[in-house]
């Protein structure tokens, strides 16, 4: 059976990816209704935003697809996509660099610790290598061994 801590960690990264994802998609949303509200300010001429309650409200342009704008996404009831609001290559490698961090952090606190007791200089040294063997790109199998014969010698040398 896992160690229930192992198993609270997958919990925590996996909540903490979608958590991070979903914040991504709120801030996109306003930042689509903020966009929306400023369009239709200027397209009367105007700097502040309308009313809702204004007959005379311009409707906005038709999509590609023929539905208005304002169309529901069917994600989730969102307005649909404008090229403003849609996910750029930078804001993609931003959350992609964010669940590597995750991923670094779980990595990390699993060589350091073994269950509540720090895991010792060996393992510690062992993941290091491993951590350059893998940075220098060396093949998957050589890494392993790296890692695994730099714990193996060092604890056979009688550092903990």
């Amino acid at each position: 059976m896992p160690d229930p801590m192992l198993l609270v960690g997958v919990a925590m990264l996996a909540v903490g990816t979608y958590a991070t994802r979903l914040i991504g998609l709120l801030a996109g949303r306003r930042r689509a209704k903020r966009l929306a509200v400023g369009a239709q300010g200027t397209a009367r001429g105007g700097s502040a935003p309308a009313s809702t309650g204004d007959a005379a409200a311009v409707p906005a342009p038709p999509l590609p697809g023929g539905a208005p704008a304002s169309a529901p996404d069917l994600r989730g009831g969102a307005p649909a996509s404008t090229p403003e609001t849609d996910a750029t290559p930078a804001r993609l490698r931003r959350s992609d660099l964010v669940v590597v961090v995750l991923l670094a952090a779980v990595a990390l606190t699993g060589a350091v610790f073994d269950g509540a007791e720090p895991a010792g200089w060996a393992r510690i040294a062992g993941v290091a290598v491993g951590a350059v063997c893998a940075m220098l790109r060396w093949p998957l199998a050589i890494v392993i061994v790296a890692a695994a014969a730099t714990t193996a010698l060092l604890r056979l040398a009688g550092v903990g």
